[in-house]
């Protein structure tokens, strides 16, 4: 049984290099037994430094993410699981992962998408192609669809709301359309004749 855990915490850290660390305790000796990864800089004999008493008394332990402090200062998110046996719990499993890039990227993000200003009307007045990009944007997201992914029954009622929300009076309208929605020009000039004849 502890080969499977230490298999699995082998495999976990491999998978998440050089993010994660897995860290496997014996509760009867309080000790590590097994490490992958190097977050902590602690080794296979070291104490436990567990709560054991009140981790046993723990029945959703699992449940729990908690943050911590890693050695270099870096942000470290836990989580902890008592591993099955066939008695009682022997072993613990811990997870630690360093989430200290992620609040880099978060930040360098948020300086990118907050260090904006509205546009100039005098330069997007007549901008009309990014009309038709916040039309098909709007209304794809009041519906719920995915953008990426749309069907051609909903690529037909986004260019039939086009359609009656004015787009295609403008010249050259139905080809950037086309090419908006990826579909063929016919397609697009198909459903505007068969609209108009109505």
């Amino acid at each position: 049984m502890l080969a499977t855990y230490i298999t699995l915490s082998n495999t976990l850290e491999k998978f998440f290099h050089p993010l994660v660390e897995v860290v496997i305790h014996d509760l009867s000796t309080e000790k590590i037994i097994h490490i992958s990864g190097s977050l902590s800089k602690r080794k296979v004999g070291d104490d436990s430094l567990l709560e054991k008493n009140l981790l046993l008394k723990e029945t959703e332990l699992d449940k729990i993410i908690y943050e911590k402090r890693g050695i270099a200062g870096q942000t470290i998110k836990s989580v902890s699981i008592l591993l099955p046996s066939i008695q009682k719990p022997t072993y613990m499993m811990c997870i630690n992962a360093d989430v200290s890039i992620f609040e880099t990227l978060h930040s360098i993000s948020s300086l990118f998408v907050g260090n904006t200003h509205p546009k100039p009307a005098s330069l997007f007045q007549n901008d009309w192609q990014e009309k038709v990009h916040q039309a098909i944007f709007d209304f794809v997201t009041k519906n719920s669809w995915n953008i990426t992914h749309l069907s051609l029954k909903e690529k037909k009622e986004v260019i039939r709301h086009l359609f009656e929300s004015g787009a295609f009076e403008q010249k050259n309208a139905a080809d950037y359309i086309a090419d908006a929605l990826d579909l063929s020009r016919t397609t697009v000039f198909n459903h505007l004749r068969s609209w108009r004849n109505k």
